[in-house]
Formats: structure tokens, sequence, C-alpha cells
């Protein structure tokens, strides 16, 4: 578990969680959320340690691979809800596909 704050943005901003069981995912999705203004990211490797984290944090957004080990996204949601101490959105990724799809366009422009 990780938790990333950018100290430049001082309170603006929202609070996101992301879980995905891929690191390089993780990273790069955490990266693109931080840059686009929220000032604070936790990473979760599991969705296990997602809930863990979101007590936590109490993250306003919470983006989540859809296949991880211990417990899917699905399964996931439904234990944030119930652990919530306040209202989420969720933003449920497929990222498989995605790093697929960048690794193929990698390896093509080389």
């Amino acid at each position: 578990m990780e938790i990333d704050v950018d100290p430049k943005k001082h309170g603006v901003g929202k609070t996101v969680l992301v879980v995905d069981d891929n690191a390089a995912i993780r990273k790069m999705i955490a990266a693109a959320y931080l840059s686009d203004g929220l000032k604070t990211c936790g990473e979760a490797e599991n969705s296990k340690e997602g809930v863990e984290l979101a007590k936590k944090i109490h993250p306003d957004i919470i983006a989540l691979d859809l296949s991880m080990p211990v417990m899917n996204a699905m399964e996931a949601a439904s234990e944030y809800e119930r652990s919530a101490q306040k209202r989420r959105s969720f933003c449920s990724l497929c990222t498989e596909t995605v790093w697929l799809k960048l690794k193929s366009r990698k390896q093509t422009s080389t």
C-alpha cells in the first residue's frame, strides 16, 4: 500500500484510491489522477488492501481493476460501500486490455 500526496495542491482536489494488481498500471493511473488536480492518491495491490486503505484515507474516487486476486471489483465495491463514511464514485477498469494495447503499440513503434 502506498499513499502519494502532492504538497503543491495544498488541500485542493479530491482523494483517489487506485486498486490494481499490476504495479505498472497502478502507477500510471495514479500519476494520471495526480496530474489532473487530485491531491492524494492511495494505491493498493488487491481489494483486501484497498478496503483497509480506504478506511484510512476516505477516498472520493476508487478506481478498481475488474479482475484481481483475493476479491474481484464487484465484491470489492460492495465491501467499500459497507465501510464507507461518505458516498464514493467508482471507476472499474479492465486494465489488462489497456496494458496489452499500450504494450503492442510500443513494440510496433520501435
